[in-house]
C-alpha cells in the first residue's frame, strides 16, 4: 500500500489531470455540436410542416454534391430561405458574443453588459421613439429605419460614458455605475 502512494508522483498527477481535462473538453465540444445540430434540425421541422426531415436531408445532400434539390419548392424553402437565415443567425450570435467579450475586457469587469452600461436602454428608447412617435433620424419606407434609430440612440449612452471616462480618476466600476445611472 505504501509503495502505491509513493509511486504517484507529480508527473503522474499532471498526466491524469490533463487526460481528464481533455476528456471534459471533448465532451463539451460534442455537446455543442449536438445542440447545434438539434437547433438546425428543429428550425426545419418547426418552420416547414409540409417538408419532412428526409426531404431536408435530400435537399442538403444534393447541394453538398453540387446538384439542385429533387423538388423545386422544397429546394427553395430549405436552401434559399432557411439555410441563409440559420447561417446569418450563427454569424450574428458570434458577433454579439464577441462584442460582449470585448466590452468586458475593456472595462475589466465580467458584469459589463449592454444592460448595465445603458446601451440597450438607449437602443430600446430609439426604437420606441420611432415606433410610437414616428420620429426617425433617417426617414425611409424600408424596414431598417427602426434599427437605424435604435443604433443612433444606443450611441447616446456610449457618448455619455466616454465623456465621463475622460476624467482621470474614473475607474471601470465607475463607468459601469454611470451606465446604470443613465
Amino acid at each position: 500500500m505504501a509503495s502505491e502512494v509513493m509511486a504517484y508522483t507529480g508527473e503522474t498527477m499532471i498526466e491524469d489531470y490533463m487526460s481528464v481535462h481533455r476528456r471534459n473538453i471533448l465532451i463539451i465540444i460534442a455537446l455543442v455540436f449536438v445542440t447545434a445540430a438539434a437547433c438546425f434540425g428543429s428550425t426545419f421541422v418547426t418552420q416547414m410542416s409540409s417538408i419532412t426531415p428526409s426531404d431536408v436531408i435530400d435537399v442538403l445532400s444534393a447541394h453538398l454534391h453540387g446538384e439542385s434539390g429533387p423538388i423545386y419548392a422544397f429546394d427553395a424553402a430549405v436552401w434559399k430561405m432557411t439555410v441563409p437565415r440559420i447561417i446569418l443567425g450563427v454569424i450574428v450570435g458570434c458577433v454579439l458574443a464577441l462584442g460582449g467579450a470585448i466590452m468586458q475586457i475593456i472595462l475589466r469587469n465580467p458584469l459589463a453588459t449592454p444592460y448595465t452600461t445603458g446601451i440597450s436602454s438607449g437602443a430600446s428608447m430609439g426604437a420606441a421613439v420611432y415606433i410610437y412617435l414616428d420620429v426617425a433620424i433617417i426617414h425611409s419606407t424600408y424596414f431598417w429605419t427602426t434599427a437605424v434609430n435604435a443604433i443612433v440612440f444606443a450611441m447616446i449612452p456610449v457618448a455619455a460614458i466616454l465623456a465621463i471616462s475622460m476624467r482621470k480618476s474614473i475607474t471601470s466600476t465607475s463607468m459601469i455605475l454611470a451606465g446604470v445611472a443613465i
